[in-house]
């Protein structure tokens, strides 16, 4: 018997391993997914003989789940812009497969006011890769010197759009 996959994600195949035992036959083999989702998955079996058989399915693949990292609050200067201050770090489980497009962060500056920050550079900062994970990174002006007093609370969410669990620090 040959067997091959069609794992339902756009044309991705590969052969499986037949194996029988017991008076059942199966079909094995391994796959991973850049995004998660539902995903057709078909198996062609063909025998010596070239006797052919299909059986389908369906995988169901979860959003790798996020890590937090380190927090470092900006050392802001009351008047004093800074720009592109990595702020927070975190990591994906899915590694190189995951998409910086689909994380958002909302910074909450600790002056009342916060910002949300993506991919897309915006005046505010951005969400970067780097070669253990990514980097929010902030770009603002404090009127005040807010950071130092006990009442604020400077702290960061970051949220896939494929639903892993938001992460947060503070």
């Amino acid at each position: 018997f040959t067997a091959t996959i069609t794992w339902g994600d756009g044309g991705s195949t590969s052969l499986g391993t037949v194996s029988y035992a017991n008076g059942v036959y199966t079909v094995t083999g391994s796959h991973t997914y850049a995004e998660e989702g539902s995903y057709n998955v078909s198996i062609a079996v063909v025998d010596d003989g070239l006797k052919a058989a299909t059986i389908t399915g369906t995988a169901t693949v979860a959003d790798a789940a996020l890590t937090a990292g380190i927090l470092t609050p900006p050392v802001a200067t009351e008047g004093a812009a800074f720009s592109n201050v990595p702020v927070f770090h975190f990591t994906d489980a899915a590694g190189s497969y995951a998409h910086i497009a689909d994380f958002s962060a909302v910074v909450h500056l600790g002056d009342g006011n916060s910002v949300t920050l993506t991919s897309t550079p915006i005046a505010n900062g951005q969400i970067v890769a780097n070669a253990d994970g990514y980097d929010v990174q902030l770009s603002y002006t404090y009127a005040e010197a807010i950071l130092a007093s006990a009442n604020a609370t400077f702290a960061v969410q970051v949220t896939d759009a494929g639903g892993a669990t938001p992460i947060s620090s503070n």
